[in-house]
């Protein structure tokens, strides 16, 4: 009986420690980055810009309409791919923002209809599908046992392993290489379409001059949108960066020098999301 009472009081200290230490432990640094991550995910017009890109093209190239057709529903399947991932990545965010202020998070996604619609697309691998179907369940877990603040460092271990697939997967790889490539292509297109037609000219001068200014524009809206290629590649990078910094320090999550590098981190994605606003 002695025995029993005395590892039932190490099991209360334990506990009463662990909720001392986890009251202890500063995550406002967590819930920066976070929140600051979250907010960048929301911005997914880049992904829609990257499926009309076919569209775009074929104005300019109508010998290969069909072709053209072709592409764009396949870049609309490839955009509905990577918003599911986005917006997983988003609830995660979410997810640990709440849990970091010692909330208790909601997610009552459904993850087998969400497997199934990435899936559907027939672009993902399934190593990807696995990866967002097990960070969906880890999220479902949070929310079903009501995890909270002491329970930030699990949440992290977790999800890493997930998390770190879908953004150095088919998510980045499609961002820098598919779509810089549809828009250096399209780069392409402008530069023949437009300066054939000034080279032919014909017009009256006020004529030529609208149609250099209309394909001044045009560049610059290109141009534009490589700038904000760039900018969410730098975004997802951060994340990635972010995330693996609070894997590594996940029991020790208040430790100065990870607090520098994640309000570093949010600071430099806050810039990214004004470059990809402004483009």
């Amino acid at each position: 009986m002695l025995q029993q009472k005395s590892i039932l009081r190490i099991k209360v200290l334990s506990v009463l420690l662990a909720c001392a230490l986890s009251a202890c432990t500063d995550l406002s640094a967590v819930r920066e980055w976070s929140g600051t991550s979250l907010e960048a995910t929301q911005f997914n017009e880049v992904v829609a810009t990257y499926a009309d890109t076919p569209e775009r093209v074929a104005f300019y190239d109508k010998e290969k309409a069909s072709f053209w057709e072709t592409q764009s529903k396949e870049r609309r399947a490839q955009a509905k791919a990577l918003e599911l991932q986005l917006s997983l990545v988003g609830d995660y965010m979410e997810a640990l923002h709440v849990l970091s202020a010692d909330g208790v998070t909601d997610y009552t996604e459904d993850v087998d209809q969400l497997t199934g619609s990435l899936k559907n697309t027939g672009l993902v691998p399934e190593s990807t599908v696995g990866a967002a179907g097990n960070l969906a369940t880890t999220l479902l877990n949070a929310a079903t046992n009501a995890w909270r603040k002491g329970e930030v460092g699990r949440l992290i271990g977790e999800a890493n392993a997930p998390l770190q697939k879908i953004l150095a997967g088919e998510l980045r790889s499609i961002v820098d290489e598919d779509f810089r490539g549809d828009l250096a292509i399209e780069a392409g297109f402008l530069d023949s379409y437009f300066k054939r037609l000034l080279r032919i000219g014909g017009g009256s001068e006020t004529a030529n001059a609208a149609l250099n200014e209309w394909y001044v524009l045009r560049k610059q809206e290109n141009a534009r949108r490589i700038v904000a290629v760039d900018a969410y590649l730098r975004v997802l990078d951060k994340i990635s960066e972010g995330h693996q910094k609070l894997y590594d320090n996940r029991n020790d999550l208040d430790a100065v020098q990870l607090v520098q590098d994640l309000f570093k981190l949010a600071k430099e994605i806050r810039k990214n999301v004004t470059e990809l606003m402004k483009a």
